[in-house]
């Protein structure tokens, strides 16, 4: 299991999403919890740009995110993160989904 004071946030990542349309979302992570960023995935014919905030609660791991694309309802969820990869680390939604969080370059 990861130790709670494994990932910091704050910073610029890329989201790699488990699902069946190959979500990658980039994401901005502020000091102040704002979160900006772009979805691409195969359901959308361009990048899709996003923003909200974010709440890092080390002692259960969990990240909760809190946004909205311009035009629609506001979106969130939580992830609990589990381990680390090669390149960054693993966390899991309420579905079990997994997202592969990797430092942006």
């Amino acid at each position: 299991m990861l130790p709670a004071t494994e990932f910091v946030p704050l910073g610029r990542w890329v989201m790699i999403v488990d699902d069946d349309i190959e979500t990658t979302v980039f994401l901005e992570m502020e000091a102040a919890g704002g979160l900006s960023g772009l979805v691409e995935s195969e359901a959308d014919d361009q990048p899709e740009p996003f923003k909200g905030r974010f709440t890092w609660t080390p002692a259960r791991r969990a990240l909760w995110l809190h946004f909205e694309f311009e035009d629609d309802e506001p979106e969130s969820f939580e992830l609990i993160f589990e381990g680390r990869t090669k390149d960054g680390f693993v966390a899991l939604d309420d579905e079990q989904v997994a997202y592969v969080f990797m430092p942006a370059t």
